[in-house]
């Protein structure tokens, strides 16, 4: 586990919603997000502070879960309104 400071943690945050935004309007996992995250310099980011940063965007509204009727243990997130006008109004579409 990696400690990140507030930069870095905001990067990241930003880094999940350019990940959701390009998998819309289909879900992200845990996983995804953490292999799209290691590119941009968070190879060390543990799936538990990926899973906490998605929590955070959630409770933003930027994210929402996904209803899954297969495997709904494989729990997946996808980009609301809010959040795509967040990376269009920031420049990161």
């Amino acid at each position: 586990m990696i400690t990140l400071d507030s930069t870095q943690r905001e990067l990241l945050r930003q880094n999940l919603l350019q990940t959701a935004a390009a998998s819309a309007p289909n879900g992200v996992t845990l996983i995804i997000f953490r292999t799209y995250a290691r590119p941009s310099g968070f190879h060390k980011v543990t799936e538990e502070q990926i899973a906490a940063e998605v929590q955070y965007l959630v409770d933003k509204e930027l994210l929402t879960p996904v209803a899954k009727e297969i495997s709904p243990v494989n729990k997946a997130w996808r980009i609301t309104a809010k959040g795509q006008d967040y990376v269009e109004e920031h420049g990161l579409a």
